[in-house]
């Protein structure tokens, strides 16, 4: 088993589908959407079937573009989605127009800086780590007591919190 996506999907490998995913809302993914063309900065979603984007340009071994992005986020179940661009300042504006959206988690309340890229990532308002154990403890009928969370980063916080031992 499998917790991904800061907790946002429990993956199970050896059956190859998530049992428990924490998804944000189509209509949310929309004014993402929305703001990326106003910004003019990609966005990309993470999906049970993979990871789209809608920036040709950005399109790679792991990213598929995808022309009709819109109609990708009606049917899909967007377990994660994160802003990628180059400009900081348009970053900044975009990320003040994020935070002002409900029932969404910015990583860290925080603009990421990988090299010369800027970073926005965005899940379900209460996707993280010790949800997705506590959720998938319910699923396998395990006490959380007799868990155990090893992890090296902020996002593991919530994890420790609930396991049994850490």
């Amino acid at each position: 088993i499998i917790i991904a996506s800061n907790g946002s999907d429990v993956y199970d490998y050896k059956n190859q589908k998530s049992i428990f995913l924490n998804n944000i809302s189509n209509e949310i993914c929309m004014k993402l959407n929305k703001l990326s063309k106003e910004y003019g900065i990609t966005l990309y979603i993470d999906t049970e079937n993979g990871q789209y984007t809608n920036n040709k340009k950005q399109e790679s071994m792991n990213v598929e573009f995808y022309e009709d992005f819109e109609n990708l986020i009606i049917k899909s179940k967007v377990i994660h989605a994160h802003f990628g661009g180059n400009d900081f300042d348009k970053m900044k504006e975009l990320f003040n127009e994020v935070k002002k959206i409900d029932n969404i988690k910015i990583g860290n309340d925080e603009i990421y800086c990988f090299k010369d890229s800027y970073f926005i990532f965005i899940s379900s308002e209460n996707s993280n780590k010790g949800h997705a154990i506590i959720e998938l403890c319910k699923i396998l009928d395990i006490d959380l007591k007799e868990t155990i969370a090893i992890g090296d980063d902020y996002n593991d916080i919530d994890m420790f919190k609930v396991a049994g031992y850490t």
